[in-house]
């Protein structure tokens, strides 16, 4: 058996809403873009995803976003505006083989070495993830696992309703009858796409209320953000997030919209990431992709001879005493390394802090978490734990380390 890692963190993305017809009969935004979503480090805000089908990794939290190719789990949300610091979220290599897929079963978080809650994903025959219930409570008979656990919430994928196409849909009550899975059950949000009138999407759109209606799935539904993703020839990739449809009115207008959080992704000459920057909002010119933007974060990767990812680099303290983003004194935030194993699956991902010299990769580097995957004997995942102490011997890898969160696999 061989294993891998990573550590935790969420985004909380706010924004201002408005109306707006949602679409009908559209795939699911990650299917349609294929390919080139398995390069891009993209932050997709609470939308359907297949674990199945996505080859590098996911980070998927439960309550709010889930990232696309993070390989070293950076997406770090203190960087971002009005947001909170929660540690949920875990790094997952989907290994896809020539014969079976990994495909994650469970997930459980832990807290102050107990069981806070956990989740089970449910597919359909082909293979698309349909369903995750999450559980935070043992039931009357106090033990977990078992028909009466507490639920509390769960998640449809890629449903239909009222023949809208939705990527995902989000039910946090068991309605009037007090029974979850009947049709009272209550709506939270829900994601589809943004069509124009030609058919062709535009954007992926949260919506979070049923308008005036009070009845979710039809024309009337409020926006509460919309985002959009772009991929260049070059392999290179942008991603935003629009908090308002502008003074038009009309989210499909994408120029006027108001910009919040966006993203870019560049590449190296083989085509992998070397670098990927946040900006949490697009400067006085309210435009993205401009000289005042106001960068989050960025992280720089590195590779090895072979083109396989081995290392990066945080920045998110601060431009550094020169006040220039991207200059030589930007403040080191986190050192990640990668240790693979022989037939290339990931055997540790470490988290580091800088140490006194404030630099990455040297002697004095602390451990901060960690995780590790693994695998069965045909190379397919089938466990990932995130630790995030040392446990009461002070030393990080053995047993008594603290877990926050475990997941398990299932090969199909």
């Amino acid at each position: 058996m061989s294993k891998s890692i990573v550590f935790s963190c969420t985004l909380i993305m706010l924004a201002a809403c408005t109306e707006r017809v949602p679409t009908s009969n559209v795939e699911p935004a990650l299917e349609r873009t294929g390919n080139s979503v398995q390069d891009s480090l993209i932050v997709i805000p609470l939308a359907a995803t297949n674990t199945s089908q996505i080859k590098n990794t996911l980070n998927f939290d439960e309550a709010t976003a889930f990232v696309i190719n993070d390989r070293f789990n950076e997406f770090d949300s203190s960087a971002i505006k009005a947001n909170k610091n929660i540690t949920s979220r875990i790094l997952s290599d989907v290994n896809l083989k020539t014969s079976g897929t990994s495909r994650i079963t469970q997930r459980v978080f832990h807290m102050a070495g107990q069981i806070a809650m956990y989740s089970i994903f449910e597919y359909d025959t082909t293979g698309i993830r349909t369903q995750r219930i999450t559980y935070n409570g043992t039931g009357v008979d106090t033990t977990w696992f078992t028909t009466d656990d507490a639920i509390r919430n769960y998640a449809q994928f890629h449903s239909v309703v009222n023949q809208l196409q939705t990527h995902y849909i989000n039910y946090n009550s068991a309605g009037t009858d007090g029974l979850w899975f009947t049709e009272d059950d209550t709506v939270s949000f829900y994601m589809a796409d943004l069509v124009d009138a030609s058919g062709a999407i535009v954007a992926t759109a949260h919506y979070d209320t049923p308008g005036v209606d009070t009845i979710w799935f039809n024309s009337d539904d409020t926006i509460k953000w919309i985002y959009s993703d772009n991929h260049n020839a070059d392999g290179s990739s942008e991603w935003i997030q629009y908090k308002s449809p502008g003074n038009d009115l009309d989210w499909l207008t994408l120029n006027d919209n108001i910009v919040g959080h966006f993203s870019k992704r560049t590449v190296n000459t083989v085509g992998k990431t070397d670098q990927h920057v946040f900006y949490i909002e697009p400067g006085i010119d309210s435009i993205a992709f401009t000289a005042d933007d106001v960068v989050g974060f960025y992280h720089d990767y590195s590779y090895d001879a072979q083109n396989f990812l081995t290392n990066a680099i945080l920045y998110k303290g601060g431009p550094g005493a020169d006040t220039i983003w991207f200059s030589a004194d930007d403040i080191v935030s986190k050192c990640t390394v990668r240790d693979k194993n022989p037939d290339e699956t990931v055997n540790l991902y470490i988290n580091y802090l800088p140490g006194v010299d404030a630099s990455c990769f040297t002697t004095d580097d602390v451990v901060n978490a960690y995780m590790d995957h693994t695998y069965d004997n045909t190379g397919h995942l089938v466990s990932a734990n995130t630790y995030v102490e040392s446990g009461t011997d002070t030393t990080w890898f053995t047993s008594d380390d603290v877990i926050v969160k475990e997941s398990t696999f299932t090969v199909n």
